[in-house]
């Protein structure tokens, strides 16, 4: 057990309870059924869960050039300073994030939670400062994990012979 990975965790369930109150109340049952019927995994850190979101994707100083992600529901993406404890609005651009089929850059300031679809073209400029280190952190659940896509279960005797079929 790890004080970082219960930081993650906690900022993870703040960031979905934050994604709860934006977003359409039909679209977050259609997610809470989904998950409640289909079982899918959500991120688990000691004895604590995600409830929704099944992976995180982080880096530092990054850009990502344009691209779509087949996520099932609204992906999320933070930008931080290392070591701040709490941040003022200010205006400090960190990035942008970019929506190039719609013509829209959204400024990232420190602490900024963005909230997209990422079906929709999408792209992440490099740092606006050369001087800070900007951590990126994305949280998003795949649509094939929803879909139950999980290479460690074994094949059931049908699936084996299928599999058998095809390689010859």
């Amino acid at each position: 057990k790890t004080v970082h990975q219960d930081k993650i965790i906690d900022y993870i369930q703040k960031c979905e309870s934050l994604m709860k109150k934006y977003i359409p109340h039909e679209e977050v049952a259609v997610l809470y059924e989904a998950r409640d019927r289909l079982k899918f995994k959500t991120m688990f850190v000691n004895g604590y869960q995600s409830s929704l979101y099944g992976s995180i994707a982080s880096g530092v100083n990054v850009h990502l050039r344009i691209h779509t992600d087949l996520d099932f529901c609204y992906s999320l993406t933070t930008v931080l300073i290392r070591c701040k404890k709490s941040y003022k609005v200010d205006g400090t651009e960190m990035s942008y994030f970019n929506f190039p089929r719609l013509g829209v850059a959204i400024p990232l300031c420190p602490g900024d939670i963005l909230l997209f679809d990422a079906t929709e073209p999408h792209a992440i400029s490099s740092r606006c400062n050369k001087h800070l280190n900007v951590y990126c952190v994305s949280f998003y659940l795949k649509s094939a994990v929803v879909g139950l896509h999980d290479n460690s279960k074994q094949l059931t005797p049908f699936e084996n012979r299928v599999a058998k079929s095809n390689k010859s």
